[in-house]
């Protein structure tokens, strides 16, 4: 085989050189618009995540504003709690993940629940031996386990739906993502500036952010701010488990919410 003349390795250089341009220039926050049809959506995402957006402010999600209001009040209420009332959520099996309370030196709080199997799974809390700790307390019942609950049921809906555009952008049956079901919720406070980039696990993560906050996207080797969200969006983040089905070709997120609000309310998918 002959080998390749200068003109064609100079063609393919600048064939790579744009290509990088092409992720560098991308919008570091685009719009999905869930209205206007599964196939649709699919390829604005597939277009936007080719080009490196991995990030999109959604809408027509489906999640009610009462829904969304009550669980981040619901989280606002647990995180004000002092520390002895959080800590009676704290994990007892640290093998078990997605599950207790946690809070690290740097200020960052969370609270996770894991929900598996997504369609008509039972919502567990904490580990096996602490499931029904909130079933026996009337306030945590009443203003932090209904909500999130509600919540559930609502964002699990959305993420069927996620499954399905991002399994027809890809060229796949839109079930064919269905394997990935297994949903954890966790609140979050106190993400804010000077947090340490980390990848968004599993197939993507759906948040709510509070009010104040606006989003940063880590792009190369810094803060990226986004424009400000859309009234009545939330976010889609998408996750490693998809960068590896992908080859690389849709990238994992990594962004941040630089105030004291942060990733209020997280769904993640397939983690």
């Amino acid at each position: 085989m002959a080998a390749p003349d200068d003109a064609t390795m100079v063609d393919a250089w600048m064939s790579i050189i744009e290509a990088g341009k092409i992720k560098e220039s991308a919008a570091a926050v685009a719009t999905l618009d869930l209205r206007q049809g599964e196939a649709e959506a699919a390829a604005a995402l597939r277009k936007a995540a080719l080009r490196g957006t991995q990030v999109f402010f959604v809408k027509g999600h489906g999640i009610t504003e009462e829904a969304a209001d009550a669980v981040l009040e619901a989280r606002s209420w647990f995180f004000a709690r002092p520390d002895s009332y959080k800590l009676r959520f704290a994990a007892t099996d640290l093998g078990q993940e997605h599950s207790g309370y946690e809070a690290s030196a740097g200020g960052q709080q969370t609270l996770r629940v894991l929900r598996r199997n997504g369609r008509g799974g039972r919502l567990r809390w904490l580990d096996e031996e602490n499931d029904q700790l909130l079933h026996s307390e009337m306030e945590s019942e009443a203003t932090l386990k209904l909500p999130v609950e509600n919540f559930c049921d609502e964002a699990s809906v959305l993420a069927r739906g996620l499954r399905r555009v991002l399994a027809l952008s890809l060229g796949f049956e839109a079930d064919a993502l269905k394997l990935f079901e297994e949903e954890a919720v966790a609140f979050r406070y106190g993400e804010g500036k000077g947090q340490r980039p980390v990848p968004t696990l599993g197939l993507f993560e759906i948040a709510l952010l509070a009010p104040e906050d606006q989003v940063e996207v880590f792009r190369g080797r810094e803060w990226v701010s986004a424009p400000p969200s859309p009234e009545g969006t939330v976010l889609l983040s998408l996750g490693r488990d998809l960068e590896r089905l992908t080859s690389g070709k849709y990238g994992s997120a990594a962004f941040r919410a630089a105030g004291k609000g942060g990733r209020a309310v997280v769904l993640s998918c397939g983690d």
